[in-house]
Formats: structure tokens, C-alpha cells, sequence
């Protein structure tokens, strides 16, 4: 009994040393500076941050462009029974186009 004992000992022993040395085991202090590049590198937030703010940084400049021109079609008081624009004679029409221009 007494030598199982010790066996068994042994044996734990051997594994725990085995355990200890093997390459999985023996890696290197992890300082705070590793620490914070190695947040910084693999957070997917960060990532997603750091890619959307990239995008944004290649936006084109807008000050001196001006805004989208509109074009329109106006029409009013046509008789829903003939659609026709000539039995009414307040049947309009309107067409244009729109240019904002800052001052």
C-alpha cells in the first residue's frame, strides 16, 4: 500500500513537471504595454471604430460645392372625369428647376 502510494505520487509528480516545461506553459510576462497593444489589436469594437472613422476620413470636402438642384411638375385643378386641360380654365401646369445658392 505504501509503495502505490508513492507511486502514485511519483506519477502526479512527473505529470505536473512534464506539464510545467511544456512549451504551452513557458510563455513570457505579459507587461502592460503588451497588454494595451494587445486589446487594441484584436477588440472588435475597436476595429469597427477605427474602419468606420477611416471611411469617414476619405468623405470629399463639401464647402464649396452647392446643393442638388430640384426639378418640379406641378399640376393643378385638372377635372378628374375627362383629364382634359383645356375644360377648365383654371387647369395649370408647372415645370422648373431649382438652384439653392448660399450668400
Amino acid at each position: 500500500m505504501k509503495n502505490c502510494i508513492h507511486s502514485v505520487a511519483a506519477t502526479c509528480l512527473s505529470l505536473l513537471a512534464m506539464l510545467w516545461t511544456s512549451p504551452g506553459y513557458t510563455q513570457e510576462a505579459l507587461t502592460l504595454d503588451k497588454a494595451i497593444h494587445e486589446a487594441l489589436n484584436t477588440h472588435p469594437g475597436l476595429k469597427a471604430s477605427k474602419t468606420h472613422a477611416d471611411a469617414l476620413s476619405f468623405v470629399p470636402d463639401q464647402v464649396n460645392t452647392l446643393p442638388e438642384p430640384r426639378a418640379f411638375l406641378n399640376l393643378q385643378n385638372i377635372p378628374t372625369d375627362s383629364f382634359s386641360f383645356t375644360q377648365e380654365n383654371m387647369t395649370q401646369i408647372q415645370t422648373g428647376v431649382q438652384q439653392v445658392f448660399p450668400f
